[in-house]
């Protein structure tokens, strides 16, 4: 935003310039730029990181001008983190009625996980061949998760979901 005031009249516009290439004119006060909707100024949103030069030139009514400068300084965003885990478990020997479950019968595992204080439905679902017997987990943040995990046959029934496991990723 720029302030601008005339001691013998009245501001008629201010424009501002971005490393020398004008961005917009105002005429009516409070004079702002990159703040409403991004369309008004492409320029000045979303700018890569380095130095940039604002200049903003006001002229009142009776044709005087002044500029003022500044340079500012767009720092980087910082890279996205993510926490990577790995769970491991064993194949599942019977089902749940009790009859036998052989590992060719396994089609596939779908593993939940999710913030605790969460649902299972909130969080993500990882699914893996019936021949695995792990699966890499990835969060954006540390923080305590739950673990579960269900099997689906090959005739595609699923089992329900197993006890929850809670995990600590820092």
């Amino acid at each position: 935003m720029v302030a601008a005031s005339d001691s013998d009249g009245e501001i008629a516009s201010c424009s501002l310039s971005l490393n020398g290439s004008a961005q917009r004119t105002e005429s009516n006060a409070p004079y702002t730029w990159g703040t409403a909707t991004p369309a008004d100024d492409p320029d000045l949103m979303g700018l890569a990181s380095g130095d940039y030069t604002l200049t903003a030139t006001c002229s009142d009514t009776d044709g005087l001008s002044a500029s003022a400068e500044i340079t500012v300084s767009v720092a980087a965003a910082p890279e996205p983190q993510s926490y990577s885990l790995t769970v491991n478990w064993d194949a599942p020997t019977e089902r749940e009625d009790g009859s036998a479950l052989s590992a060719s019968d396994i089609a596939s595992y779908e593993i939940y996980y999710f913030e605790v204080g969460s649902s299972i439905g909130s969080g993500s679902v990882v699914t893996v061949a019936g021949h695995e017997d792990q699966a890499e987990l990835t969060v954006d943040q540390p923080g305590e998760y739950v673990i579960a995990i269900s099997c689906t046959d090959t005739a595609g029934y699923s089992s329900d979901i197993s006890q929850e496991v809670t995990v600590d990723v820092q």
